[in-house]
């Protein structure tokens, strides 16, 4: 039974079908093991590194892109790409007179009284803007309208970027 054995043992040791799986188990469980501990050993750095950008990311704006290549319009007017004034149109004036009264004792008062003006632009696009003045018991209101007759904030600009536009002021 001894010499059986043996002879197994003789015949296990020299015998090559297997080696070759043997080896491969042993190779695959080292790669594994270096990989486990290589996550091991970084995690905590990349865990770091994404908190970090998180927080730079979560604290920065949006920066402005401005026109992106678009027209730039006149010169103070970035982005406008809408008409500008190509040339002052009619202009008209109006004014009413005042109520005036007097008593026997020859004191008096007046009331009332006002006066206006109205000029025209013809736009780049054919469209045409008016810029009113109003003054009513010593108050002076100007606005301007667009072609609708909608009141709007500001003009457009001239075609030379300015507001230099060309009314003519008089006193009624």
């Amino acid at each position: 039974m001894f010499a059986r054995r043996m002879t197994f043992l003789h015949r296990f040791r020299t015998a090559e079908t297997g080696a070759v799986t043997t080896d491969w188990v042993v190779l695959t469980a080292a790669i594994v093991g270096l990989g486990i501990g290589t996550v091991s050993l970084v995690r905590s750095g990349t865990g770091a590194l994404g908190n970090d950008v998180s927080a730079s990311l979560s604290g920065s704006t949006v920066a402005s892109l401005d026109c992106m290549g678009t027209n730039d319009g006149p010169s103070g007017f970035a982005c406008y790409d809408g008409p500008t004034i190509s040339s002052a149109g009619m202009m008209y004036a109006w004014a009413s007179m005042p109520y005036c009264t007097m008593d026997l004792d020859g004191g008096g008062s007046c009331t009332g009284g006002s006066s206006g003006t109205s000029q025209q632009f013809l736009m780049s696009d054919g469209t045409t803007y008016n810029h009113s003045t109003s003054t009513s018991n010593g108050e002076t209101t100007a606005y301007w309208t667009d072609s609708s007759g909608t009141v709007v904030d500001a003009p457009p600009p001239m075609a030379d970027g300015t507001y230099n536009y060309p009314m003519q002021e008089f006193t009624l």
